[in-house]
């Protein structure tokens, strides 16, 4: 029903809001839901209903002498024009509403006899593929950040080592400098993968995503569960980078500086590393359900949809 909603709302966008035109919506709303409820008690699919109530009254201009708005669609059918084939291409259209946006040139089209917003609608499975994407997205790119901070810990540790050691000295700075540059390496392309990764859900921030009813529910009880999460690990982070000193002050005390020059730096790079990812990883998960949740409700806004 949320899709029959929305493409009712597409098809009054370009109409003034007067008190006549939201009586024409709210007549031809009726019928649409009629017409679905009869074709759901006949025992045809959800989508195929969509499609079929769609092909039968997606066409505003069929409807504008009933509905006594003649005068206000911009637009006009030409007479030489297939109505069946237009029919055809709605209800191919409408069945894949849910998983495809409206094209551009169609939504403009004129033959239509109104002008719409093109707008996607996202399914619950969808929503909860892209979630789960997302918290696999910034767990990469928080590993990434991790070894990019904690990269030097090679020529720290080991470089102290080498400081120590009366042979294979020149062994321990060759294996310093690697350990640098592996993790440098691996940083990197851990960032290039999560960028192609998400080269699949590009279109929820360049396009018109709406969020059905299921969707839009799953969505909002997850992210009450998210935020009690993401403030914990959040704390965690910050604790982790505030802290950070900690192990080099305590291990200092002991007066040895081998332990206190390699050791103690290289943990507290590590407390760097593990505080700052955690807040990537927070921030990712946390941003993705935002982003869902005011998008929706932004462009539902908008448009005005009907709930």
């Amino acid at each position: 029903m949320e899709t029959l909603r929305i493409y009712l709302n597409n098809m009054f966008h370009s109409l003034p809001d007067t008190a006549e035109v939201q009586r024409a919506k709210d007549e031809l709303w009726q019928m649409m839901e009629d017409k679905y409820t009869d074709l759901i008690s006949e025992g045809m699919s959800e989508n195929e209903a969509v499609g079929t109530v769609i092909a039968e009254f997606g066409n505003l201009d069929d409807f504008a002498d009933l509905l006594n708005i003649r005068s206000l669609i911009p637009y006009t059918l030409p007479k030489e024009s297939n109505a069946a084939e237009d029919r055809y291409e709605n209800a191919q259209y409408s069945s894949d509403m849910q998983h495809e946006s409206i094209p551009e040139s169609r939504a403009k089209s004129s033959k239509y006899g109104y002008t719409a917003n093109p707008c996607r609608i996202l399914s619950v499975d969808e929503t909860r593929s892209y979630l789960k994407e997302m918290t696999k997205i910034s767990l990469i790119r928080a590993i990434g950040v991790f070894l990019c901070i904690t990269c030097v810990i090679g020529y720290i540790f080991f470089g102290s080592i080498g400081n120590n050691v009366i042979f294979f000295e020149r062994i321990f700075d060759v294996i310093g400098t690697l350990v640098f540059w592996s993790f440098i390496v691996c940083g990197v392309l851990l960032f290039i993968w999560s960028g192609r990764l998400d080269e699949r859900w590009k279109f929820i921030r360049k396009e018109r995503c709406v969020l059905d009813t299921d969707a839009l529910s799953f969505v909002t009880n997850r992210y009450k569960g998210v935020q009690v999460s993401a403030r914990q690990f959040q704390l965690i982070g910050i604790l982790l980078c505030v802290f950070c000193w900690l192990p080099v002050a305590i291990l200092s005390s002991l007066g040895i500086s081998f332990i206190t020059g390699s050791v103690g730096t290289t943990i507290m790079f590590l407390f760097i590393g593990a505080g700052v990812g955690l807040l990537v990883v927070t921030a990712g998960v946390d941003g993705a359900h935002k982003k869902l949740l005011k998008r929706d409700q932004k462009i539902k806004a908008e448009g005005q949809v009907l709930q």
